[in-house]
């Protein structure tokens, strides 16, 4: 079980993290290639590379289900690999 005060300071470190990702407008990211607009309360593509990862794992014939992840950069670097079908 985690401690009262090991919950708040997850806590705290989430709701900073969440503030600090907030914006007013919308921005224009490039990911492999394809650029996106991303609007206000939309989550951006994370930096750590999961499109990149998705690029490299999909072949010709996967089902792909990108869902709950934000801008549906994956979604659309499964797409573009050739997959058979891609839910968002």
């Amino acid at each position: 079980m985690m401690s009262a005060d090991r919950a708040e300071r997850l806590r705290r470190w989430h709701d900073a993290a969440v503030a600090g990702s907030q914006r007013d407008e919308a921005i224009v990211v490039e990911v492999l290639g394809l650029t996106l607009v991303v609007p206000p309360g939309v989550y951006p593509p994370n930096p750590l590379g999961l499109a990149e990862i998705v690029a490299q794992e999909v072949t010709s014939g996967d089902r792909v289900l990108d869902m709950g992840t934000g801008s549906g950069v994956n979604g659309l670097v499964a797409a573009a690999a050739g997959t058979s079908s891609v839910l968002m």
